[in-house]
């Protein structure tokens, strides 16, 4: 097999060639973790909780339906494509406080068959363990969600869509996803998952990117909050992703 090589079509917020190095890593991702968190503290909970109350809006379903479908043709992993990329990552251990009590990175390839992590190699390996890289996504447009748009979208190329559980207890996660309006094919994602029995608190967000007609994550930042015995212990992790190959 050979590999095929080219750039991501992409926005404007997004970096101008597939290569998203250490460099990149450390300017841009703590403005976007603060704009992520601006997002969920402004519009989550107040458009999500009156979701249940709305009547089924056809414009509504219909990008729903459209993104599921997009979504589904468009995953690299149900598609079983045999790919390779580089991660680098960067873990941070915070205090109650938020300070860093604890920094490491990696860089890593990943090769990837039929869906699966197949084989890695270690380009600059973390001091200490860490959980391996999930680029897997939630179809978040199927599965029985609430659905609801935002009433301050001003029209533009993103459209937000909110989902919300109908069950409190579900394991699911709610949140946001933001979807090409005349493409339908996400661009960002912002996961909460309130049931998660591993953790107190968990979250993921994603910024995707197109690459030889399938959507990857080119971006992931993780916070997670574990209960300890006397306080909760926090921890960030940031990932870069850039060199996708596809071997056809």
């Amino acid at each position: 097999m050979s590999p095929k090589m080219g750039k991501c079509e992409e926005d404007d917020d997004f970096p101008k060639d597939n290569t998203y190095n250490t460099f990149h890593m450390r300017r841009k991702l703590p403005y976007a973790a603060a704009a992520l968190a601006a997002v969920f503290a402004g519009l989550l909970p107040a458009s999500l909780s009156a979701a249940d109350q709305n009547q089924p809006d056809p414009i509504l379903e219909f990008y729903v339906k459209k993104a599921a479908a997009t979504f589904t043709s468009r995953d690299p992993m149900a598609a079983g494509l045999n790919f390779s990329l580089r991660a680098t990552t960067h873990y941070k251990d915070l205090s109650r406080g938020g300070k860093i009590t604890l920094s490491d990175s990696s860089i890593i390839d990943y090769f990837y068959s039929f869906g699966e992590i197949d084989s890695t190699v270690v380009i600059a390996a973390p001091k200490h363990d860490h959980p391996s890289l999930d680029i897997t996504v939630p179809n978040v447009f199927e599965g029985g969600y609430v659905y609801n748009f935002f009433p301050n979208d001003t029209g533009g190329a993103n459209l937000p869509i909110g989902f919300d559980t109908r069950d409190t207890t579900s394991p699911d996660p709610t949140g946001i996803a933001v979807i090409d309006r005349d493409r339908f094919f996400l661009k960002w994602l912002y996961l909460f998952y309130p049931n998660d029995v591993a953790y107190k608190r968990y979250s993921r967000s994603l910024r995707f990117a197109e690459f030889e007609g399938y959507v990857f994550p080119d971006s992931i930042w993780e916070v997670r909050a574990e209960a300890g015995i006397f306080s909760s212990k926090h921890y960030r992790v940031e990932t870069g992703i850039g060199l996708l190959q596809i071997y056809r």
